[in-house]
């Protein structure tokens, strides 16, 4: 018996290893059919096999001739060949191709974990840098305002016109966008006199905030000052109502009224600024001297003393306050008015002036004259100056010198026909003590056509102070 199983195991080898060899080239072929139908077939086959063993065991139990077995277990084996052995080879290359699958999904996987967390990365990286980013500029737009406030501080503490004019130019280079710069150097530009540049000013921070009631009321000012009296009113009617409380739109729009010879107009102005503000001494001024212009004595003294209450350093309300004391014979009064309104002034050739004249009435000559010559070493064109040296020769009787101080005047102004009666007035005075006939003809014919020009503009001649 064990000599059959021998033989058996021998035949079965030589039959496995012939057809391998065979029919490898099929099995490699075949190895990329479906799955599924290769192992259900070979389940069939191997059930098959089974079965034909059992038959083969039964024969060689009857002692079959070993060469009738030996043939017939080479024909089984050599028909279940064709199932047992693709099956053996196609499960390796299943297995094989399952694991190269296995191996690529893993690596894909990997992939797949590497390409989300460098996607993170990234994005966490465009976080950062944003936030870097943001962070510098803020950092740089915190610099630039804190050198810009630093700026406009200097600027607006600066007693040097030019200088804090290049002060806010510097500004606008880092911010050309703000209003309130543009408007603090315009209202420079004005204090300059450079009227174009503070007109362009003014209309730039208008265009930059056309709410701006503060801008308006400026080149209001301008205007006013340029005599544009209907663009001036314009302006401050649109300070006023864009600000309704606005106090300095009431007070310059009243002023400008004034100025029209509109008293009732200008009067609610006054009293509407006051209204707003009780202590706003430059609208008490201003309505002061409305009250004067017009007569009204003591409310013009009433308004003139709460402006000098509220501000004890206004030298116009000392100086008009004088006028006030002076044209009511209060002399002594007036001079001390006079005298405060230098003292906070010292630069007013208005005051100077005013306080010589005083002294003339006083005939305190010499210190008339001083007040005078000091009134045009401030300014060379004051013909108010001039005139007032000319009446004090006048006074003197000292008439050359009355006459040359009269001619510069009327140089400056040729309308001024007091001035032009007072210079004929002279001129006879010269006649009457010149002995040459001929010279004495030639002033008394001046101081005719001098005191007729007078007359015919309507100077009357019983006005001579």
């Amino acid at each position: 018996m064990n000599m059959k199983k021998l033989i058996i195991l021998l035949l079965c080898l030589v039959c496995t290893t012939t057809y391998a060899t065979n029919k490898q080239d099929t099995i490699v072929n075949d190895t990329n059919k479906d799955q599924q139908e290769t192992i259900v077939t070979l389940q069939k086959d191997v059930s098959r096999l089974e079965k034909d063993v059992e038959t083969y065991k039964d024969l060689i139990d009857k002692e079959t001739t070993i060469i009738t077995i030996v043939f017939t277990l080479l024909v089984i084996i050599t028909s279940m060949g064709s199932f047992f052995v693709p099956y053996l080879i196609n499960k390796k290359a299943t297995k094989d191709l399952e694991k190269k699958i296995n191996t690529q999904d893993s690596k894909m996987n990997d992939l797949i974990v590497k390409s989300k967390a460098m996607t993170k990365i990234k994005a966490e990286l465009n976080q950062i840098k944003n936030r870097v980013e943001k962070s510098e500029r803020k950092a740089a737009e915190s610099r630039r305002g804190s050198l810009i406030n630093k700026l406009f501080a200097e600027a607006v503490n600066e007693k040097d016109i030019n200088k804090a004019i290049e002060l806010y130019t510097h500004i606008i280079k880092l911010n050309p966008n703000n209003s309130q710069v543009y408007n603090n150097r315009g209202s420079l530009y004005d204090d300059n006199k450079e009227t174009e540049k503070a007109l362009l000013d003014y209309n730039k921070a208008i265009e930059l905030n056309p709410n701006d009631s503060e801008v308006y009321n400026n080149r209001g000012v301008l205007y006013a000052k340029n005599k544009e009296t209907e663009k001036a009113l314009l302006d401050y009617n649109k300070a006023i109502e864009l600000n309704p409380n606005y106090t300095e739109a009431y007070n310059n729009r009243g002023n400008l009224y004034a100025k029209n010879k509109e008293t009732e107009k200008a009067l609610l102005d006054y009293n509407k600024a006051i209204e707003l503000n009780p202590n706003y001494t430059d609208a008490y001024y201003n309505r002061g001297l409305l009250y004067a212009n017009n007569g009204d004595v003591d409310k013009a003294l009433f308004d003139y003393n709460k402006s000098i209450e509220l501000n004890p350093n206004n030298s116009d309300a000392y100086y008009n306050r004088g006028l006030l004391y002076e044209n009511n014979g209060d002399i002594d009064k007036a001079l001390f008015d006079y005298n405060k309104s230098i003292e906070l002034n010292l630069n007013d050739s208005d005051a100077y002036n005013i306080r010589g004249n005083l002294y003339r009435k006083k005939r305190d000559y010499d210190n008339a004259i001083k007040d005078c010559e000091k009134a045009i070493t401030l300014n060379q064109n004051d013909k108010y100056a001039l005139d007032t040296m000319g009446h004090i020769y006048l006074d003197k009787k000292e008439y050359k010198e009355t006459i040359e101080y009269f001619d510069k005047a009327i140089n400056i102004d040729s309308n001024l026909w007091e001035t032009y009666a007072k210079r004929g007035l002279a001129y006879k005075g010269l006649a009457d003590l010149e002995k040459d006939p001929t010279k004495k003809e030639e002033y008394e014919k001046k101081s005719k056509e001098d005191i007729e020009l007078a007359q015919k503009n309507g100077f009357d001649m019983n006005d001579i102070v």
